[in-house]
């Protein structure tokens, strides 16, 4: 009976863990998609895991914090590099993006080959951020979790009309007196605090499916920016509960690309209705 009720709170903290980086995930990913830079968010993604491997290798330890720290500062590093080379080159905004990404990716691997060449036992596990590890969601996890996913979420409520605005209607914005360059920052550090949350779990590839295809999905169904925020959450929600359900009939199965399947089943399917209809 006492090891049925501690699997029964396993499941639950795993399933509570993915329902709320699949629902927040969505909701920004929406925004990200609407602004048409979905390869931002893969950048930043990718760009992550030389942050965490850099981490290790400074701190000897594996305090997820520190790593998770690590991997934000290489992000928000990358997406500066971006920035310079868009301003101050003629490589167009894609090159540079795809740029970066394979780059600092690449550099993640070579970092991850160095200290598995140590055979610090340690470094065992780092390797579970390139493709996520959801099964390993603790309820400290959870804590963190749903406390980032509720200031992004506020976040947004709060500047919803603000956000609508900037991406539908610069001109309109600016001329309110609002300053594009804060608003994108902030999206930017929102999409940064999700990559955070979610690459432990689903794996800095995977990731940015989780962030794109339900706002991909979401459009297909209405032109309204609110009714398109609250469908990617729940899409993105929604993959994370079944994905889990499924996984379990198979523990042959990772969690995390069963995760992205399901979400990106969702985004083909509503495009084909769509298109039928």
């Amino acid at each position: 009976m006492e090891n049925l009720i501690d699997n029964n709170y396993i499941l639950f903290i795993i399933v509570l863990g993915t329902t709320l980086i699949g629902i927040v995930s969505g909701v920004l990913g929406s925004i990200v998609t609407l602004r048409r830079e979905a390869l931002v968010g893969n950048a930043l993604a990718h760009a992550s895991f030389p942050g965490v491997i850099f981490s290790f290798m400074i701190m000897k330890n594996k305090n997820m914090g520190l790593l998770l720290f690590g991997a934000g500062i290489f992000s928000a590093f990358s997406l500066i590099i971006i920035k310079f080379i868009k301003k101050y080159s003629r490589i167009k905004y894609d090159s540079a993006l795809a740029l970066i990404l394979s780059g600092f990716f690449g550099l993640g691997q070579v970092l991850l080959s160095i200290i598995q060449n140590t055979g610090d036992p340690n470094q065992a596990g780092l390797e579970n951020f390139i493709f996520g590890e959801v099964a390993t969601i603790l309820a400290s996890d959870i804590e963190s979790i749903s406390l980032i996913s509720l200031i992004i979420i506020s976040i947004i409520i709060l500047l919803r009309k603000e956000i609508k605005l900037f991406i539908f209607d610069k001109q309109f914005y600016k001329s309110l007196g609002f300053s594009c360059e804060i608003m994108d920052n902030i999206i930017i550090i929102l999409t940064i605090a999700v990559i955070i949350i979610g690459i432990r779990f689903i794996g800095v590839i995977l990731m940015t499916s989780v962030l794109i295809a339900p706002g991909i999905a979401a459009r297909q169904w209405s032109d309204s920016f609110y009714k398109n925020l609250i469908l990617s959450g729940i899409f993105g929600g929604l993959s994370g509960f079944v994905g889990i359900f499924i996984s379990l009939k198979n523990s042959d199965l990772s969690i995390g690309p069963i995760i992205v399947i399901i979400v990106s089943l969702i985004a083909i399917i509503s495009i084909l209705m769509k298109k039928v209809g």
